[in-house]
């Protein structure tokens, strides 16, 4: 059964549009913070930092990943209550999940593309082959 677990990652797209008033500057090194402690390198780990830009009223997030859903549930909580949001529940369909929030300071949209990876059979099988040899040889 371990051989055909697939392993999900979830690719985020965050956007925030700041209502009037708001300086983006600011807002923009909360989210540098925020994405800081939500995309943390593992050592030897070769992963593309999350890119983010910044036009007008709007700060754009894209390439966040992460390996569980409730990684991604939190990075939605945590940036909610950061503008005071409400939002709507989880809607999946797809491939892809998708969640708005809004509150008087900004509107937030979210979208995670669901990827899902099959471990190739034939490393599988040469770990099989392996255990066999390495347990005829005793």
């Amino acid at each position: 059964m371990l051989n055909d677990m697939k392993v999900v990652k979830y690719y985020v797209d965050v956007k925030v549009e700041l209502k009037e008033g708001k300086n983006v500057d600011s807002e923009k090194a909360k989210l540098e913070g925020l994405l800081k402690r939500f995309s943390k390198k593992k050592k030897g780990e070769d992963k593309e930092e999350p890119k983010l830009t910044v036009t007008d009223h709007t700060i754009e997030l894209s390439g966040i990943r992460f390996r569980e859903r409730i990684g991604f549930r939190n990075f939605v909580d945590e940036l909610a209550q950061k503008y005071e949001a409400k939002c709507t529940p989880l809607n999946e369909a797809n491939g892809k999940i998708t969640v708005q929030c809004e509150s008087e300071k900004a509107k937030i949209s979210f979208e995670a593309n669901i990827v899902r990876f099959k471990r190739p059979k034939k490393e599988e099988g040469e770990k099989k082959e392996e255990a066999k040899t390495s347990g005829s040889s005793q």
